[in-house]
Protein backbone atom coordinates (compact mmCIF):
# COMPACT_ATOMS: atom_id res chain seq x y z
CA UNK A 1 0.00 0.00 0.00
CA UNK A 2 2.78 2.41 0.97
CA UNK A 3 4.70 1.65 -2.23
CA UNK A 4 1.61 2.51 -4.29
CA UNK A 5 1.19 5.78 -2.40
CA UNK A 6 4.86 6.67 -3.00
CA UNK A 7 4.45 5.93 -6.70
CA UNK A 8 1.33 8.07 -6.91
CA UNK A 9 3.08 10.91 -5.07
CA UNK A 10 6.08 10.72 -7.42
CA UNK A 11 3.76 10.75 -10.43
CA UNK A 12 1.90 13.79 -9.10
CA UNK A 13 5.15 15.65 -8.46
CA UNK A 14 6.62 14.78 -11.89
CA UNK A 15 3.49 15.51 -13.91
CA UNK A 16 2.76 18.65 -11.90
CA UNK A 17 6.23 20.11 -12.48
CA UNK A 18 6.26 19.07 -16.13
CA UNK A 19 2.80 20.49 -16.76
CA UNK A 20 3.77 23.80 -15.17
CA UNK A 21 6.96 24.02 -17.26
CA UNK A 22 5.08 23.21 -20.48
CA UNK A 23 2.52 25.89 -19.61
CA UNK A 24 5.28 28.47 -19.10
CA UNK A 25 7.07 27.49 -22.31
CA UNK A 26 3.91 27.34 -24.48
CA UNK A 27 3.16 23.92 -26.08
CA UNK A 28 2.98 25.45 -29.58
CA UNK A 29 6.49 26.86 -29.29
CA UNK A 30 7.79 23.50 -28.01
CA UNK A 31 6.36 21.73 -31.06
CA UNK A 32 7.93 24.36 -33.31
CA UNK A 33 11.35 23.73 -31.77
CA UNK A 34 10.99 19.94 -32.00
CA UNK A 35 10.07 20.33 -35.67
CA UNK A 36 13.59 21.67 -36.31
CA UNK A 37 14.90 18.09 -36.13
CA UNK A 38 13.55 17.47 -39.66
CA UNK A 39 15.47 20.36 -41.21
CA UNK A 40 19.14 20.84 -42.05
CA UNK A 41 21.38 18.31 -40.31
CA UNK A 42 18.89 17.55 -37.56
CA UNK A 43 18.50 13.85 -38.35
CA UNK A 44 22.28 13.44 -38.66
CA UNK A 45 22.88 14.97 -35.23
CA UNK A 46 20.04 12.88 -33.80
CA UNK A 47 21.63 9.72 -35.21
CA UNK A 48 25.04 10.68 -33.80
CA UNK A 49 23.43 11.23 -30.39
CA UNK A 50 21.80 7.79 -30.52
CA UNK A 51 25.15 6.24 -31.45
CA UNK A 52 26.89 8.02 -28.57
CA UNK A 53 24.25 6.76 -26.15
CA UNK A 54 24.76 3.17 -27.35
CA UNK A 55 28.51 3.63 -26.98
CA UNK A 56 28.02 4.91 -23.44
CA UNK A 57 25.97 1.79 -22.63
CA UNK A 58 28.76 -0.36 -24.02
CA UNK A 59 31.21 1.47 -21.77
CA UNK A 60 28.95 0.90 -18.77
CA UNK A 61 28.80 -2.80 -19.67
CA UNK A 62 32.61 -2.86 -19.80
CA UNK A 63 32.66 -1.13 -16.39
CA UNK A 64 30.38 -3.83 -15.02
CA UNK A 65 32.54 -6.53 -16.60
CA UNK A 66 35.65 -5.15 -14.86
CA UNK A 67 33.91 -5.43 -11.52
CA UNK A 68 32.41 -8.85 -12.20
CA UNK A 69 35.72 -10.28 -13.40
CA UNK A 70 37.32 -9.05 -10.18
CA UNK A 71 35.07 -11.49 -8.34
CA UNK A 72 36.38 -14.28 -10.55
CA UNK A 73 33.31 -14.50 -12.80
CA UNK A 74 33.90 -14.79 -16.53
CA UNK A 75 30.91 -13.05 -18.09
CA UNK A 76 31.42 -11.60 -21.61
CA UNK A 77 30.83 -7.89 -22.06
CA UNK A 78 28.32 -8.52 -24.87
CA UNK A 79 26.12 -10.46 -22.43
CA UNK A 80 26.31 -7.70 -19.84
CA UNK A 81 25.45 -5.21 -22.60
CA UNK A 82 22.33 -7.27 -23.29
CA UNK A 83 21.43 -7.19 -19.58
CA UNK A 84 21.93 -3.41 -19.57
CA UNK A 85 19.49 -2.97 -22.46
CA UNK A 86 16.92 -5.16 -20.69
CA UNK A 87 17.37 -3.18 -17.48
CA UNK A 88 16.99 0.08 -19.40
CA UNK A 89 13.70 -1.16 -20.85
CA UNK A 90 12.29 -1.92 -17.40
CA UNK A 91 13.50 1.43 -16.05
CA UNK A 92 11.77 3.34 -18.83
CA UNK A 93 8.56 1.38 -19.27
CA UNK A 94 7.97 -0.13 -15.83
CA UNK A 95 9.51 2.43 -13.44
CA UNK A 96 6.98 1.68 -10.72
CA UNK A 97 7.44 -2.09 -10.50
CA UNK A 98 10.57 -4.05 -11.36
CA UNK A 99 13.59 -1.79 -11.61
CA UNK A 100 16.34 -2.16 -14.17
CA UNK A 101 18.95 -2.94 -11.52
CA UNK A 102 16.78 -5.76 -10.18
CA UNK A 103 16.60 -7.27 -13.67
CA UNK A 104 20.37 -6.94 -14.09
CA UNK A 105 20.95 -8.70 -10.79
CA UNK A 106 18.48 -11.44 -11.73
CA UNK A 107 20.06 -12.03 -15.14
CA UNK A 108 23.56 -12.12 -13.68
CA UNK A 109 22.42 -14.65 -11.08
CA UNK A 110 21.10 -16.82 -13.91
CA UNK A 111 24.47 -16.58 -15.67
CA UNK A 112 26.78 -16.92 -12.66
CA UNK A 113 24.75 -18.76 -10.03
CA UNK A 114 26.21 -16.41 -7.39
CA UNK A 115 23.58 -14.27 -5.69
CA UNK A 116 25.91 -12.28 -3.43
CA UNK A 117 28.36 -11.32 -6.17
CA UNK A 118 25.54 -10.46 -8.56
CA UNK A 119 23.90 -8.16 -6.02
CA UNK A 120 27.17 -6.59 -4.85
CA UNK A 121 28.56 -6.00 -8.35
CA UNK A 122 25.45 -4.14 -9.51
CA UNK A 123 25.16 -2.08 -6.33
CA UNK A 124 28.89 -1.23 -6.29
CA UNK A 125 28.80 -0.31 -9.96
CA UNK A 126 25.78 1.88 -9.32
CA UNK A 127 27.52 3.61 -6.41
CA UNK A 128 30.63 4.32 -8.46
CA UNK A 129 28.52 5.53 -11.38
CA UNK A 130 26.77 7.98 -9.08
CA UNK A 131 30.16 9.00 -7.70
CA UNK A 132 31.43 9.99 -11.16
CA UNK A 133 28.28 12.04 -11.74
CA UNK A 134 28.69 13.73 -8.36
CA UNK A 135 32.31 14.61 -9.12
CA UNK A 136 31.37 16.29 -12.40
CA UNK A 137 28.37 17.96 -10.78
CA UNK A 138 30.51 19.33 -7.94
CA UNK A 139 33.00 20.78 -10.41
CA UNK A 140 30.12 22.27 -12.41
CA UNK A 141 28.47 23.83 -9.37
CA UNK A 142 31.73 25.33 -8.12
CA UNK A 143 32.40 26.87 -11.54
CA UNK A 144 28.82 28.13 -11.89
CA UNK A 145 28.41 29.07 -8.23
CA UNK A 146 27.66 32.71 -9.00
CA UNK A 147 24.77 31.62 -11.23
CA UNK A 148 22.77 30.20 -8.29
CA UNK A 149 20.80 32.27 -5.82
CA UNK A 150 21.76 29.96 -2.94
CA UNK A 151 24.10 27.08 -2.15
CA UNK A 152 21.41 24.42 -1.56
CA UNK A 153 22.39 22.31 -4.58
CA UNK A 154 26.06 22.52 -3.60
CA UNK A 155 25.26 21.27 -0.09
CA UNK A 156 23.15 18.41 -1.48
CA UNK A 157 25.95 17.25 -3.78
CA UNK A 158 28.57 17.55 -1.03
CA UNK A 159 26.29 15.59 1.31
CA UNK A 160 25.82 12.83 -1.26
CA UNK A 161 29.56 12.62 -1.89
CA UNK A 162 30.18 12.44 1.87
CA UNK A 163 27.70 9.56 2.20
CA UNK A 164 29.33 7.59 -0.63
CA UNK A 165 32.82 8.16 0.80
CA UNK A 166 31.62 7.21 4.30
CA UNK A 167 30.10 3.98 2.96
CA UNK A 168 33.36 2.84 1.36
CA UNK A 169 35.43 3.92 4.38
CA UNK A 170 33.21 1.81 6.65
CA UNK A 171 33.21 -1.09 4.20
CA UNK A 172 37.01 -1.19 4.05
CA UNK A 173 37.59 -0.64 7.77
CA UNK A 174 36.87 -3.64 9.98
CA UNK A 175 37.13 -1.52 13.16
CA UNK A 176 34.51 0.93 11.93
CA UNK A 177 32.34 -1.75 10.38
CA UNK A 178 32.28 -4.13 13.38
CA UNK A 179 29.85 -2.17 15.63
CA UNK A 180 27.67 -1.31 12.62
CA UNK A 181 27.59 -4.94 11.53
CA UNK A 182 26.57 -6.08 15.02
CA UNK A 183 23.70 -3.60 14.89
CA UNK A 184 22.75 -4.70 11.36
CA UNK A 185 22.64 -8.37 12.32
CA UNK A 186 19.85 -7.54 14.76
CA UNK A 187 17.69 -6.53 11.80
CA UNK A 188 16.01 -9.85 11.15
CA UNK A 189 13.08 -8.43 9.15
CA UNK A 190 13.37 -9.73 5.57
CA UNK A 191 16.88 -10.93 6.58
CA UNK A 192 17.96 -7.32 6.07
CA UNK A 193 20.92 -7.52 8.45
CA UNK A 194 22.21 -10.71 6.83
CA UNK A 195 21.95 -9.20 3.35
CA UNK A 196 23.78 -6.02 4.39
CA UNK A 197 26.51 -8.18 5.90
CA UNK A 198 26.90 -10.13 2.65
CA UNK A 199 27.03 -6.89 0.69
CA UNK A 200 29.80 -5.50 2.92
CA UNK A 201 31.71 -8.78 2.62
CA UNK A 202 31.48 -8.62 -1.16
CA UNK A 203 32.62 -5.00 -1.19
CA UNK A 204 35.65 -5.93 0.92
CA UNK A 205 36.72 -8.39 -1.75
CA UNK A 206 38.65 -5.47 -3.30
CA UNK A 207 40.24 -4.26 -0.07
CA UNK A 208 43.66 -5.34 -1.41
CA UNK A 209 42.93 -4.36 -5.01
CA UNK A 210 41.43 -0.89 -4.88
CA UNK A 211 42.89 -0.13 -8.33
CA UNK A 212 39.76 -1.77 -9.74
CA UNK A 213 37.69 1.04 -8.24
CA UNK A 214 39.97 3.58 -9.91
CA UNK A 215 39.49 1.84 -13.27
CA UNK A 216 35.73 1.75 -12.85
CA UNK A 217 35.61 5.42 -11.86
CA UNK A 218 37.71 6.34 -14.92
CA UNK A 219 35.39 4.40 -17.24
CA UNK A 220 32.40 6.04 -15.54
CA UNK A 221 33.79 9.52 -16.17
CA UNK A 222 34.38 8.65 -19.83
CA UNK A 223 30.79 7.43 -20.06
CA UNK A 224 29.60 10.72 -18.58
CA UNK A 225 31.60 12.61 -21.21
CA UNK A 226 29.84 10.65 -23.97
CA UNK A 227 26.45 11.47 -22.44
CA UNK A 228 27.31 15.18 -22.34
CA UNK A 229 28.42 15.16 -25.99
CA UNK A 230 25.19 13.31 -26.79
CA UNK A 231 23.15 16.13 -25.25
CA UNK A 232 25.24 18.67 -27.14
CA UNK A 233 24.42 16.88 -30.43
CA UNK A 234 20.73 16.82 -29.53
CA UNK A 235 20.93 20.57 -29.01
CA UNK A 236 22.44 20.99 -32.48
CA UNK A 237 19.63 18.83 -33.91
CA UNK A 238 17.16 21.37 -32.49
CA UNK A 239 19.14 24.36 -33.67
CA UNK A 240 20.34 25.15 -30.13
CA UNK A 241 23.91 26.42 -30.26
CA UNK A 242 25.37 26.28 -26.77
CA UNK A 243 29.08 26.06 -26.06
CA UNK A 244 30.12 22.44 -25.44
CA UNK A 245 32.02 23.50 -22.32
CA UNK A 246 28.82 24.92 -20.88
CA UNK A 247 27.09 21.60 -21.54
CA UNK A 248 29.79 19.97 -19.40
CA UNK A 249 28.50 22.19 -16.61
CA UNK A 250 24.78 21.73 -17.26
CA UNK A 251 24.32 17.99 -17.86
CA UNK A 252 25.83 16.62 -14.60
CA UNK A 253 23.64 18.97 -12.59
CA UNK A 254 20.49 17.86 -14.43
CA UNK A 255 21.45 14.23 -13.81
CA UNK A 256 21.70 14.95 -10.09
CA UNK A 257 18.33 16.73 -10.20
CA UNK A 258 16.78 13.69 -11.90
CA UNK A 259 17.58 11.67 -8.76
CA UNK A 260 14.97 13.65 -6.85
CA UNK A 261 11.73 11.78 -5.93
CA UNK A 262 10.00 11.50 -9.31
CA UNK A 263 9.21 9.18 -12.19
CA UNK A 264 12.42 8.83 -14.22
CA UNK A 265 13.49 12.30 -13.14
CA UNK A 266 10.61 13.90 -15.09
CA UNK A 267 9.98 17.45 -13.96
CA UNK A 268 13.21 18.00 -12.04
CA UNK A 269 15.50 17.26 -14.98
CA UNK A 270 13.35 19.41 -17.27
CA UNK A 271 13.40 22.26 -14.78
CA UNK A 272 17.18 22.01 -14.57
CA UNK A 273 17.56 22.45 -18.32
CA UNK A 274 15.13 25.39 -18.36
CA UNK A 275 16.88 27.24 -15.53
CA UNK A 276 20.48 26.55 -16.54
CA UNK A 277 20.10 27.08 -20.29
CA UNK A 278 18.13 30.28 -19.73
CA UNK A 279 21.38 31.78 -18.42
CA UNK A 280 22.89 31.53 -21.92
CA UNK A 281 19.81 32.83 -23.74
CA UNK A 282 18.04 29.54 -24.56
CA UNK A 283 14.25 29.85 -24.49
CA UNK A 284 12.07 27.72 -22.20
CA UNK A 285 10.56 25.97 -25.22
CA UNK A 286 13.99 25.07 -26.63
CA UNK A 287 15.32 23.91 -23.24
CA UNK A 288 12.26 21.72 -22.65
CA UNK A 289 12.52 20.29 -26.16
CA UNK A 290 16.14 19.35 -25.49
CA UNK A 291 15.17 17.73 -22.19
CA UNK A 292 12.45 15.73 -23.96
CA UNK A 293 14.96 14.43 -26.52
CA UNK A 294 17.41 13.39 -23.79
CA UNK A 295 14.64 11.11 -22.50
CA UNK A 296 13.37 10.07 -25.93
CA UNK A 297 16.68 8.56 -27.10
CA UNK A 298 17.03 6.12 -24.15
CA UNK A 299 13.35 5.18 -24.41
CA UNK A 300 13.69 4.47 -28.13
CA UNK A 301 16.84 2.39 -27.72
CA UNK A 302 15.45 0.56 -24.69
CA UNK A 303 12.74 -0.97 -26.88
CA UNK A 304 15.47 -3.32 -28.12
CA UNK A 305 15.92 -4.36 -24.48
CA UNK A 306 12.25 -5.31 -24.32
CA UNK A 307 12.65 -7.43 -27.45
CA UNK A 308 15.76 -9.10 -25.99
CA UNK A 309 13.83 -9.81 -22.80
CA UNK A 310 11.01 -11.50 -24.69
CA UNK A 311 13.51 -13.57 -26.69
CA UNK A 312 15.26 -14.46 -23.46
CA UNK A 313 12.00 -15.66 -21.93
CA UNK A 314 11.37 -17.70 -25.09
CA UNK A 315 14.77 -19.38 -24.74
CA UNK A 316 14.04 -20.17 -21.10
CA UNK A 317 10.74 -21.79 -22.08
CA UNK A 318 12.46 -23.86 -24.75
CA UNK A 319 15.09 -25.04 -22.27
CA UNK A 320 12.33 -25.96 -19.86
CA UNK A 321 10.66 -28.05 -22.54
CA UNK A 322 13.91 -29.90 -23.29
CA UNK A 323 14.40 -30.71 -19.61
CA UNK A 324 10.88 -32.11 -19.40
CA UNK A 325 11.41 -34.13 -22.56
CA UNK A 326 14.60 -35.69 -21.17
CA UNK A 327 12.87 -36.57 -17.91
CA UNK A 328 10.19 -38.62 -19.63
CA UNK A 329 12.28 -40.41 -22.26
Amino acid sequence: MMSHLRTILKAVISLGLLGYLIYLADPIKILEVLDQVWYGNGIIYLSIAAGLFLLSLLLLSFRWQILVSGYGLKIPTRLLFKYYLIGLFFNNFLPTSIGGDVLRIYNLIQSSGDRTVSFASVMTERLLGISSTLILALISILIMREEFSNNLLLYIVLGMIALVVLFFVVAFSEKLAEPIEKLMMKLTLFRLGERIQKFLDAIRFYSDSKIIYVKILAVSLLGQVLIIIKVYCLGLALGIEVNLIYMFLVVPITIILSMMPSINGIGFRDGGYVILLAKVGVSKAAALSLSFLTLFIPILISISGGILFMLQKKVIREEGVKIVEKSIT
